[in-house]
């Protein structure tokens, strides 16, 4: 039997062409066509035969893991099972995958296709009774830890996902990090605090040779920072905030104009690099801000904090982005500093901060709905893997004394696995326990957190999304809207339009369907 659910013929040509732009995942190695071998026929019964092993198709959370990576095999020996884990770290070739009917029994999805999803039956339902009987702890975590957020993935009566809550370190806003050094060799003595103490700065780092290199190769900022100029003003782009106690979309507020204004005289003086328009990152690992750790600009507040967390000792895992600048700029490490989001003229200031969801459900392919034996099995790897310490330590860390010492109460990888990739591959991080990270667990056990909590600001100065799921008519609007967005705030900073088109560009918005949105967040 092929481990992949049969799409019909019809709805294959639908989403071949509806989906290779639709959907991206975080996801690992390649697909088993014969995984599902083994599977019974507990549809039929109550009961899963818990003794009869099983072939499970699963997507990780990030990085490629390899099928007999050590944790892998732990857990199939563990949960009498056999893993492939399924690479979908190329979302356009997993796009064709799935459009083809090759879904995978377990696989992260995000929050803007899940109802998509749901109509094409490329995902199935998972019962609350079902989750309540094999997935106790983790059924009790969320009832307890992120109440709110459970019926999120009910559609009507039925429950299709798992929702992804991290309650104790989501509201975390991006960390702000400077070049030390750059600041001391511009002549500035204190991180900037106030908008015109960062345009100061940009503007130094941008013109007074900040590397000392004798060349004029850097910049101020990039896309990342951006961001901090529209929080200095009140809103963020791309957020739906709260205005006079209404739901509205910051792009279009009015405040938005003078952000715009600096940023255009920023880029006209060559302050913000050109390359703004492809981000920081220039591929590879993601989480790597490109521009900053190869000493193009000077402050970013790119990727989640704990991707910037020096070693707390000799065998701690660094952030990537620390990893990196040691092979880049090895002596600029040590001299980074941290910062706060900018205030602007009238004291306002914030960057994006997190809720408590990861922005992904966990969901089950449509053939694992009516296969007692799978949905029993994966539920009971999750309720282990997220909502036990033993399980915990072992799904992200790996085997004690093998992959990772105790030292302090905290867990301090073996080389090579101080390498987040490293450890990965084997199945650690977050490739099997990524259903909920349980405060219990995180405050004794999770240096990242630790470090993050202890810099006492992030959960500071940020401003949250407050529409968590897409708006009822986001699916007929959302992509033509984000387009004239996008491309308004490109030519506005560009100079190809003036800021004066910022009224265009609302009045466009909404007529393209902005308005009906608008409506639909002010209703709630």
């Amino acid at each position: 039997m092929n481990n992949f659910v049969t799409l019909k013929k019809s709805r294959v040509l639908i989403l071949c062409a509806a989906m290779l732009a639709s959907f991206t995942a975080c996801g690992n190695n390649e697909v088993n066509k014969g995984a599902n071998a083994g599977a019974s026929n507990s549809s039929e019964s109550s009961t899963p035969n818990f003794d009869k092993k099983i072939k499970i198709s699963w997507v990780g959370w990030s990085s490629p893991v390899n099928d007999k990576g050590e944790i892998v095999k732990e857990i199939e020996e563990k949960f009498n099972v056999d893993i492939n884990m399924v690479d979908a770290s190329d979302g356009a070739a997993f796009d064709v995958k799935i459009a083809a009917g090759e879904v995978p029994d377990v696989f992260p999805l995000d929050f803007s296709k899940y109802q998509k999803f749901i109509d094409d039956e490329i995902v199935g339902e998972i019962p609350y009774e079902t989750i309540e009987k094999y997935a106790p702890n983790l059924y009790q975590a969320y009832q307890t830890e992120v109440p709110t957020y459970i019926d999120l993935t009910k559609i009507g009566d039925k429950n299709y996902g798992l929702v992804v809550p991290n309650p104790e370190s989501g509201n975390f806003r991006p960390l702000v990090v400077w070049r030390g050094d750059w600041l001391k060799n511009v002549g500035i003595t204190k991180v900037p605090e106030s908008l015109s103490e960062f345009e100061d700065a940009m503007y130094k780092f941008t013109n007074n040779d900040p590397d000392k290199n004798g060349k004029k190769d850097t910049y101020g900022l990039s896309e990342s920072m951006m961001q901090t100029v529209y929080g200095a003003y009140g809103y963020l782009p791309t957020s739906w905030t709260r205005r006079d106690g209404k739901l509205v979309y910051g792009a279009v507020q009015p405040e938005m104009k003078e952000a715009l204004k600096v940023l255009a005289k920023w880029y006209k003086d060559g302050v913000l690099t050109p390359e703004f328009i492809n981000g920081e990152n220039k591929g590879g690992d993601w989480s790597i801000a490109t521009d900053f750790v190869n000493g193009i600009i000077g402050v970013t507040s790119y990727a989640d904090y704990l991707y910037w967390k020096p070693a707390q000792s000799a065998g701690d895992r660094e952030g990537s982005n620390i990893t990196e600048m040691r092979k880049t700029i090895p002596d600029a490490v040590d001299k980074l500093v941290y910062g706060k989001p900018i205030a602007g003229p009238d004291g306002k200031k914030g960057l994006n901060m997190r809720n408590s969801l990861q922005g992904r459900f966990i969901v089950f392919g449509k053939q694992v709905e009516k296969d007692l034996d799978k949905q029993a099995r994966i539920l009971s790897i999750l309720d282990y893997s997220s909502s036990t310490y033993e399980g915990y330590m072992l799904t992200r860390y790996g085997k004690e004394g093998v992959h990772y010492n105790m030292k302090d109460g905290y867990p301090e990888a073996i080389a090579p696995y101080s390498d987040w990739n490293e450890i990965v591959k084997i199945g650690g991080g977050a490739t099997f326990n990524n259903a909920i990270w349980l405060p219990s667990i995180i405050q004794k056990v999770n240096r990242e957190y630790a470090w993050g909590k202890s810099l006492g600001t992030l959960q500071s100065d940020g401003i949250m999304n407050e529409v968590i799921l897409p708006l009822p008519s986001a699916s007929k609007y959302q992509a033509e809207i984000d387009k004239i967005r996008s491309e308004a705030y490109v030519d506005m900073i560009t100079g190809k339009k003036t800021i004066d088109y910022f009224d265009t560009f609302v009045a466009n918005w909404r007529a393209a369907g902005g308005s009906v949105l608008e409506e639909e967040a002010a209703a709630k």
